[in-house]
Formats: C-alpha cells, sequence, structure tokens
C-alpha cells in the first residue's frame, strides 16, 4: 500500500511539471513578450508597422491573449509599409496591388501603347503593353516602320537615293526624280508676283504658262507675300519671306501731365508703348494737362491753351483805358476807303458792344442791316442802364 501512495505522488509530480513547463512556453514566446494571464483566450496577433490596422501578411505570428503594442489580430495587409496599400482602398493605375485583393490595376480602363524605342514619337506595332496610363518609353502611335532609327518615321521627309522608305509610307525614294541635263525644273506662281512654290513643280524643256524658275516664295496664294515685298511690322504676316513678322519700332512721347499728348522733346523707341507714354508729340507745356490742343483757348490768360502757337486768338480787345471798371468799345469814325472797309469795322464794334451788353443781338441785327449807314459812321447807341444816354457812337458797359 505504502509503495502505491509513492507511486501516486511520483506520477502527479510528473504531470503537475508537464503542465507547469507547458504553460511557460505558452506564457513566454521567442519574441520577447512575457503575459500574465490569469484567464482568457490565446490568440495570434501580427505586427501592423505601418498603422492602418491591418497586419503583415507575411510576418511571424505572436500568440498571446492581449496584443502587444502595434500588434493587430489580423494578417491581411500585403504591404505593411505603407497606410495606403490595404484592404477596402480603390485600386489606382501605378502597377500595384492597392487593395490586397492579389489583383492589379482591377477595374481601370486600359488602352493598347507601343513601345518607341528610337524616341521620335512613333511606336512600333509588334511591341505592346496594355496599359491604364501611358508607360514610359510608349506612345500611343504606331505607324513607326523601323524603331531602331529615329530619322525614319511618318514625320520626317523622304530623302532621295538612300534606298530607305524613310516617311513610313510603304514606298522608297517617291517623288525624287531629277530633271534631265534636257529639262529644266520651273515652278508654280499661281499669285503671279514673279516667286514659285517650291512644293509644285515640273521638269520641262519649255516654261510652261504661269511657272517661274524662282522657287522662293513663301505664300504662293498672296501676291503681297514674296521675297522682293515691303515688310509691314506688326500684322502678323511675313511679307518678305524673312522668316517672320517684323516688331515695330516706334517712337513714343513722354505724356507727364496725363492728357493724351506727349512731349516732342522727350521720347524714347520702343517695340511697344511704354507706360506714360504716347505716340503724338503735338504738347507745348507738358506739366499741364488743360494745355494740349484739345483744350479750349481761354481769353485773357495770356497762355496759348489750345497749342495753335497764338495767345488769347479770337478774342474781343474790351480793356479799359480809364480804368473805371467799365470796358469801352472803340466806334467806327474818320473816313473808310470803301463801303466793304466801313462795314468791317462797324462788326468788330457792334460784337464788342454785344459782349459788354450795351445792344443785344437783335440790335447788332439792326444796325448792320441799316439802310443808312454811310462811309463815316455817326449813331447814338443806347448804353446799358440808361436808355437817354448818347455818346455819339462811344458806349460803356460794365465788363463781364
Amino acid at each position: 500500500m505504502l509503495k502505491f501512495k509513492q507511486l501516486f505522488i511520483n506520477v502527479a509530480l510528473v504531470v503537475l511539471a508537464i503542465c507547469v513547463g507547458v504553460g511557460t512556453i505558452m506564457a513566454v514566446k521567442a519574441d520577447g513578450f512575457t503575459y500574465d494571464c490569469d484567464s482568457g483566450d490565446f490568440k495570434y496577433f501580427y505586427i501592423d508597422e505601418d498603422g492602418d490596422k491591418f497586419g503583415d501578411s507575411s510576418a511571424t505570428s505572436t500568440y498571446a491573449c492581449e496584443a502587444p503594442s502595434n500588434y493587430i489580430a489580423n494578417n491581411l495587409d500585403c504591404d505593411d509599409t505603407s497606410a495606403n496599400i490595404k484592404p477596402g482602398v480603390a485600386e489606382i493605375c501605378d502597377g500595384v496591388d492597392n487593395n490586397c485583393d492579389g489583383n492589379i490595376n482591377e477595374g481601370l480602363a486600359t488602352s493598347t501603347y507601343f513601345r518607341d524605342a528610337d524616341g521620335d514619337g512613333y511606336g512600333d506595332a509588334s511591341l505592346t503593353m496594355d496599359w491604364c496610363a501611358l508607360p514610359d518609353g510608349y506612345v500611343s502611335r504606331n505607324q513607326d516602320c523601323d524603331d531602331s532609327n529615329a530619322s525614319t518615321s511618318p514625320a520626317v521627309d523622304e530623302v532621295c537615293d538612300d534606298g530607305i522608305d524613310n516617311n513610313c509610307n510603304g514606298e522608297i525614294d517617291e517623288n525624287c526624280e531629277e530633271p534631265t541635263a534636257t529639262t529644266t525644273r520651273y515652278y508654280l506662281d499661281s499669285d503671279g508676283d514673279g516667286y514659285g512654290d517650291s512644293a509644285d513643280f515640273v521638269d520641262s524643256t519649255t516654261r510652261p504658262t504661269g511657272y517661274v524658275l524662282d522657287n522662293t516664295d513663301c505664300d504662293d496664294t498672296s501676291a503681297t507675300t514674296s521675297p522682293g515685298a515691303t515688310e509691314i511690322c506688326g500684322d502678323g504676316i511675313d511679307s518678305d519671306c524673312s522668316g517672320g513678322d517684323e516688331v515695330c519700332v516706334q517712337t513714343y512721347y513722354l505724356d507727364a501731365d496725363g492728357d493724351g499728348y506727349g512731349n516732342p522733346a522727350d521720347s524714347i523707341s520702343s517695340t511697344s508703348q511704354p507706360t506714360g507714354y504716347v505716340l503724338n508729340n503735338t504738347d507745348c507745356n507738358d506739366s499741364s494737362a488743360t494745355t494740349s490742343p484739345a483744350a479750349t483757348e481761354i481769353c485773357g490768360d495770356n497762355i496759348d491753351n489750345n497749342c495753335d502757337g497764338e495767345i488769347d486768338e479770337n478774342c474781343v480787345d474790351i480793356t479799359s483805358e480809364d480804368n473805371d471798371d467799365f470796358t469801352e468799345c472803340h466806334p467806327c469814325e474818320g473816313s473808310f476807303r470803301n463801303h466793304g472797309a466801313f462795314m468791317s469795322c462797324l462788326a468788330h464794334y457792334t460784337n464788342c458792344l454785344k459782349d459788354i451788353g450795351a445792344i443785344s443781338g437783335r440790335e447788332k441785327g439792326q444796325i448792320m442791316s441799316s439802310k443808312d449807314n454811310k462811309y463815316k459812321f455817326q449813331m447814338n447807341i443806347k448804353t446799358q442802364g440808361n436808355s437817354n444816354n448818347s455818346n455819339n457812337g462811344k458806349a460803356k458797359g460794365k465788363k463781364k
């Protein structure tokens, strides 16, 4: 009986040691994480380096009852270095399995592209790639007949006598017939300006009508465009076939007062209008915006307001001789060589009277049309404010 008890105790100790060992193995892993789990289920956890909540599918799992730091209980991430690559994201055209479903660029529209080995913009029709975007080294055109030679493509001109289909049209050295010793090459002159079109010619022993020997016309539809024409700057046309329109150089004048008229003494030449400059140079005082050819002459200011070279022109001289705040008009007295001279004097006199308010426009007309006008003017004119006053043709009125 004693032996049986001792055997039972020994067996129990062995079982206890095994259980303790198993528990230790489950609690302590090779990665160094130790957990004191009183109860609960153990799970497999996976490292989540990019923090996108999906564990690394290629990483070794950790078995524990709680998730270690940066670990998560799934391994669905196909690229744990990028948070933008994980299940559920939209697939984009980058050659990467963005949503970790095992496919690349699924659901995206694709086109066929052609390898362009020589970089001439035209691809080889045997070498293709179906892709959702233009790959490097590929193009969308496939008309290159020699993708090892950048000087051979539909974009180049045929080179005569080289035995190569340079322009990839299926023909070699086409349109390369040179004139024979007995023929001359003539060029079509459609616009009749004496200059021919280099692309339209015939080889003939005699000159055909409408053809010339010259082939330097850059626009054979316009007779005003040829190497012999005069270039007009700024019109957008290469009139003289020099390779482009000539830029206009013009003289601009400073408009310091901003009245639209420039100072003739201050100019610059330029292909474009500088700020503060104008094309005309007719300002006689560029420091005053009220003085320009567009201004109205102001009487009595002793200034050439309208820049016509005259001061106070067309202004009636109504200065007072006795400084009594009245303006005097000088009548027509004495003898005149003819009636026309007298009428001219009378017109100036009545204009003066009308300007100072001594007579009305109607009275001026009556005086000018009177049948009693003689070579010597003797008439009483009523002055302003005193209808009974007479001064034998000399009238006074208030200054304006």
